[in-house]
């Protein structure tokens, strides 16, 4: 199907409606639909607010329990007694309800690291989050947005969401990143490029050569939201990175070679024309593999908050 990759996820996971009889034609810019969603993600700070939505949807269960899954990323180890009663809602209703992916002291990390750590992001699935950053696990080929706390409610509660499809503007990385330059300056570039809000309900799309690490990919999505995009990246990159991790089977999934982005546009990035600023210190703590103008043989290796920045 010549499809852009947000349509032909979107496609796979549209909800048949009775009265509709289009169920094989694929999903257009702009359509309405009811998409079944494969992962939900709340963190201590949205997943109350949820929750408590959720007990007023007359619904006992989540729709499944593995599919949840609760981060307390925000708020632990607790500061005061409120942080403290968020943490224990959440904490309450993952018992509760059985959810295996519930994560809290002892065992937790940044939420947006972690489902890519246990290998729970699967190309071409929908993930949905109560976190403006969720849009990260595009990085992995899956169609990744964040959403309202009550949205997230009536996602756990019929595994299902109502969301206009959106247009597509297409990212091309190619050339060579400069000594020092990430993904965080990569993400800052096509925002200035864009603009903030430039991506207004759109589907960003990431295209790269290889030499990114799945690091770099990771924080070049994980800032989408700034432009109030929906992130889905066609990068190779990730797929050694997710071979590690990810117990089922996957397979690569693209946009397809004649889609259409008329609609939306492509923009064309030299990464050349990136420069290090201020971020360089956020990459190095983020995931990213920073190679120096040097050529020394040492190795430095540095754990922060469960991520890992290697500096050659």
């Amino acid at each position: 199907m010549n499809l852009t990759l947000a349509e032909k996820i979107l496609t796979s996971r549209r909800v048949p409606q009775a009265a509709s009889h289009d169920a094989d034609v694929p999903v257009r810019p702009g359509d309405l639909v009811e998409a079944a969603v494969d992962l939900v993600l709340a963190n201590d700070i949205t997943a109350p607010i949820a929750i408590r939505e959720f007990g007023t949807l007359g619904v006992a269960d989540v729709f499944d329990s593995d599919a949840i899954v609760l981060v307390a990323d925000h708020f632990t180890p607790n500061k005061d007694i409120a942080s403290a009663e968020q943490a224990v809602v959440m904490r309450r209703f993952a018992k509760q309800q059985s959810i295996g992916h519930y994560y809290d002291v002892g065992r937790v990390g940044i939420e947006h690291v972690l489902l890519h750590e246990l290998g729970l992001v699967i190309p071409g699935d929908v993930i949905v989050g109560a976190d403006s950053h969720t849009c990260t696990a595009g990085a992995f080929g899956a169609f990744a947005t964040g959403m309202g706390s009550t949205d997230i409610a009536v996602a756990m509660a019929t595994g299902c969401v109502w969301m206009r499809v959106p247009e597509t503007i297409r990212i091309e990385l190619c050339g060579e990143l400069n000594p020092w330059v990430g993904g965080k300056d990569l993400i800052l570039e096509t925002i200035r490029r864009l603009g903030v809000g430039g991506a207004t309900y759109a589907a960003l799309e990431f295209t790269a050569a290889t030499g990114y690490t799945a690091g770099q990919m990771m924080r070049l999505e994980d800032t989408v939201g700034v432009v109030v995009g929906t992130v889905v990246s066609g990068a190779q990159v990730v797929l050694v990175y997710q071979a590690a991790k990810i117990v089922v089977p996957c397979v690569e999934i693209t946009s397809g070679n004649l889609a259409d982005f008329t609609v939306g546009s492509k923009v064309y990035f030299d990464v050349a024309d990136a420069e290090v600023n201020a971020t360089a210190v956020g990459n190095f703590l983020c995931g990213i593999v920073l190679e120096t103008p040097s050529t020394g043989d040492e190795t430095i290796l540095i754990h922060l908050m469960g991520c890992l920045g290697i500096v050659a």
